[in-house]
């Protein structure tokens, strides 16, 4: 059987990279092939930006091996010119549907996409609500193999070796205040995070969350979200007269995002959709704690009710970080904790998602 495989995305993904080099490590053959020319484009319909990206697949996808399984990280309207052009090219496609790419896309330009999606040998997703949700708005995939197809978090891995690491310890390695709650106020610069709406409340209660730090990841998104969520951060930061907000820019290797997990405290999660990001799971696997939007689809996910709480509003957020809130959430955590990671293990682990991701590439 054929073992090898091709990542179409955006190579500066997390998922891509860290994906690429776990098979790599267990004897599968992976290259990426990135379409995009800049980082992160912020207008990616724009149609010079299309031509500049259809006229760089078609340079670059013949030095590819064709023996391959292709598989689509990124669906968006380009697939309408790039799927069949994968189509041509490699033995199998198959694209993995992501929580924003279906739950977050725009509806409009459906017309494109499913011109697309009909080239795909198979459709998978992480998770079965936007497998279904995938099916439901584009039947004819119905006909099509469809798979979950989890990705493995290194980063469980890496957390196995840091026991003795406190969250205290953690955060002062990190250079954050040792003694404060660390508050994650989301994981990515994109628009359905509302990290802007995030800090602006907190901002206005932050006198009352004085056992708390804020942190504004940004390590990747759109740039300009980034230059927004600085301006938001410096201009919270001198209304309140301190440094109670961080912006986190530096991108963390497996080693880093491990400690970075155990310094966090709790993860706030406003994103509009989100089809339990691995962040969440690492937050919880470390022991600590999220809130989640009652919108999100948690319910069924390892840590619900215990790890993972929700809110339906910003101020059931400043509630629930007070101290005495905190608290009573690390109790129900804690008592569950062992069971809630040993789920998380049988389900996101590298071990335990290799075997499908070798028969989602065979040929």
């Amino acid at each position: 059987m054929m073992r090898r495989a091709v990542f179409v995305g955006n190579s500066e993904s997390v998922f891509m990279s860290r994906s690429r080099d776990a098979l790599s490590e267990r004897g599968l053959i992976v290259d990426i092939f990135d379409p995009y020319d800049l980082r992160y484009d912020t207008r990616p319909f724009c149609l010079p930006r299309v031509v500049q990206r259809f006229l760089k697949a078609r340079r670059e996808l013949p030095t590819l091996c064709g023996d391959s399984t292709a598989m689509l990280h990124m669906l968006s309207p380009d697939a309408a010119w790039l799927l069949p052009m994968l189509k041509k090219r490699f033995r199998k496609v198959v694209a993995i549907a992501y929580g924003s790419d279906i739950l977050r896309r725009d509806r409009s330009r459906d017309w494109l996409l499913s011109r697309g999606l009909r080239n795909l040998d198979a459709i998978m997703a992480t998770n079965d609500n936007v497998l279904q949700a995938a099916v439901t708005d584009f039947p004819f995939l119905a006909e099509k193999p469809c798979q979950l197809l989890r990705f493995g978090l290194p980063v469980l891995d890496a957390l196995d070796v840091l026991p003795a690491c406190s969250p205290e310890a953690a955060r002062s390695q990190l250079g954050f205040p040792s003694r404060a709650n660390l508050v994650s106020l989301g994981y990515n610069a994109s628009e359905g995070q509302r990290q802007s709406e995030l800090i602006d409340a907190l901002a206005l209660r932050a006198n009352d969350l004085t056992h708390c730090h804020f942190v504004v990841p940004i390590q990747y998104g759109s740039s300009k979200i980034m230059e927004s969520l600085r301006r938001r951060v410096s201009e919270a930061n001198s209304s309140l007269g301190s440094e109670r907000f961080t912006i986190l820019s530096e991108f963390h290797d497996v080693k880093m995002s491990a400690l970075m997990r155990r310094a966090t405290d709790v993860l706030i999660n406003h994103s509009v959709s989100d089809a339990f990001s691995g962040t969440v799971q690492e937050v919880v696997y470390a022991g600590n704690l999220v809130l989640a939007h009652s919108d999100l689809p948690y319910r069924s996910m390892p840590g619900f009710g215990s790890s993972i709480k929700t809110y339906t509003n910003l101020d059931d957020v400043v509630n629930s970080l007070s101290e005495s809130a905190l608290d009573s959430h690390r109790s129900d955590a804690t008592l569950a904790y062992n069971l809630t990671r040993e789920a998380l293990r049988e389900t996101s682990s590298w071990d335990a998602v290799f075997n499908d991701w070798v028969k989602a590439i065979e040929v």
